[in-house]
Order: C-alpha cells, then sequence, then structure tokens
C-alpha cells in the first residue's frame, strides 16, 4: 500500500484491501453484469415503452400499450440516428448476445433492432460519408450519412445538454 501511496488511517481497512485480488463496480457502486438496455423513448409526439433486458433483440416496443409498427412510426428517425450514430456492434455466439465497442452504443443497436431495424443493411443503405468521434470534452459524437435517395443527413447523439446547445429549436 506504501509503494502505491496510499493513506488509510485504519488498519483493518488496509489489511481487507491488501487481501483483496478482484473489485467489481460500476460508477454507481452497485454490481451490473456491463449490460445497459434501451428501455424508453421520448419524442415530441409520444412516450414509447421498450420491453427485453440486455443485448438480446428481443421485445415490444409499445406506446401506451399499443404495439408500435417499428420502423413506421414515429420514433424510427430517431432510433435510425441511434443506430447509424455509433460504432458498435451486437454479436451472437452460443444463444449469447454480446456487445463490441461502447456497452451503451450496443444498448442503441439491440433497440433498433428490436424496432425491426437490421444493423448491416441500414449501414450499407446509409453510406457514412464523415465522423466526429465522441469526445470526453466535446461530449457528443456526430457522423454524416448519404441516405438511400442520395440526400445528406447529420446524425448526432450525447449530452443532452450539449446536443440542445447546437439545436437552432427545442
Amino acid at each position: 500500500m506504501a509503494r502505491r501511496h496510499a493513506v488509510e488511517r485504519r488498519l483493518p481497512a488496509v489489511e481487507t484491501l491488501g487481501s483483496t485480488s478482484v473489485i467489481c463496480t460500476d460508477k454507481t457502486g452497485t454490481l451490473t453484469r456491463n449490460e445497459m438496455t434501451g428501455r424508453r423513448i421520448v419524442t415530441s409526439g409520444a412516450e414509447y415503452l421498450v420491453e427485453g433486458a440486455g443485448y438480446a433483440p428481443e421485445g415490444e416496443i409499445a406506446a401506451s400499450g399499443v404495439p408500435a409498427a417499428g420502423a413506421q412510426n414515429a420514433q424510427s428517425d430517431l432510433i435510425r440516428a441511434a443506430l447509424l450514430c455509433n460504432d458498435a456492434q451486437l454479436v451472437e455466439t452460443d444463444g449469447q448476445w454480446s456487445v463490441h465497442g461502447d456497452p451503451m452504443e450496443g444498448s442503441l443497436v439491440a433497440l433498433a433492432m428490436k424496432s425491426g431495424l437490421h444493423p448491416e443493411t441500414e449501414r450499407s443503405a446509409w453510406a457514412l460519408l464523415d465522423e466526429i468521434p465522441f469526445d470526453a470534452q466535446h461530449r457528443f459524437m456526430a457522423t454524416l450519412h448519404r441516405n438511400p435517395v442520395g440526400e445528406a443527413w447529420v446524425f448526432v447523439k450525447g449530452a443532452p445538454e450539449r446536443v440542445m446547445e447546437m439545436c437552432q429549436t427545442a
């Protein structure tokens, strides 16, 4: 402990830390499976609840208890933005889904799959032209895409207060 410049006033705490080989925690201090799940979608027109847990793309998306029809609904642009402004990939191995990339981004890919969007199909149809990767200093990520009819679209995701600063209307 002294070699690592740790300062502790009580000897039992030092003894406990000295004999510890693994510490499991997350930023809230609770133990988790390192999986995130999109549970709610809020647009200007409605609020949708999302079923399912973890990265498995299984579960319904419903507004007020009525099943939503996937990409045909008001939330489709929001979900497409979450999928395309994203570097993660979901992989199924022996019935278990895992994420290659950031856990939060993996949850957005799972959300898109629950809505009926197929990541490979969407990513090939919406050609990626440019990207501003997420940076903790800027607190957002942005991607520039060309849609199937040739229009340019910019998708942005990040800290709500930072994204709202970039908006002309709220």
